[in-house]
This record gives C-alpha cells, sequence and structure tokens, in this order.
C-alpha cells in the first residue's frame, strides 16, 4: 500500500468500517506510519502558508506564527525548511 496524499488516506480510511475484522487491523498497523508521515506534510504545509501569508506585512511572520501556534520560531523555520525541501522552494 504506497499513500501520497491526504486524500489517498481519507479514501482508505473511509473503506475501514467495511473491512473483515483481521483484514481492517492489517489495514490499521500498514497505515499508521505512512499516516504521520502524510498528517506531517500537511502540518508543515499549512505552517508554510501561513509564514507566507504574513510576508510583506510588518510582522516578523516565523514569530508570529510560531506565538499562535505555541512554539518557538526554530520550530516553524524547520518545518518550512523540510516542506520546501520536498517540494521545492518555487512554492
Amino acid at each position: 500500500m504506497t499513500l501520497t496524499t491526504l486524500d489517498e488516506l481519507i479514501t482508505i480510511l473511509s473503506t475501514l468500517p467495511g473491512l473483515p475484522p483481521i483484514e481492517r487491523a492489517r489495514t490499521v498497523r500498514s497505515l499508521a506510519q505512512k499516516s504521520r508521515a502524510i498528517l506531517g506534510d500537511v502540518g508543515e504545509q499549512a505552517i508554510f502558508e501561513a509564514v507566507h501569508e504574513m510576508v510583506g506585512t510588518h510582522k516578523s511572520s516565523h514569530r508570529e506564527v510560531a506565538q499562535e501556534l505555541g512554539v518557538v520560531p526554530a520550530t516553524v523555520n524547520e518545518a518550512v525548511v523540510r516542506y520546501r525541501r520536498r517540494h521545492g522552494s518555487c512554492h
């Protein structure tokens, strides 16, 4: 099972209730790791977008986003760097 997007994850999750118990258990186990990666990417994309919405304002975008999320600015910076690394700096 190869998942790459949130939509694919949602599709697979919606099929779980109709699966026999053993197959459902196997599917859930295989989804766990990939789900973390997909959801991490979705979160990093949201942080990237939030930072870029503030570009051109008088706010320090990384600091402001970090404050809104309750994290340090370095965490926001790391998320933006990871997102750019995976998706290219053209975003």
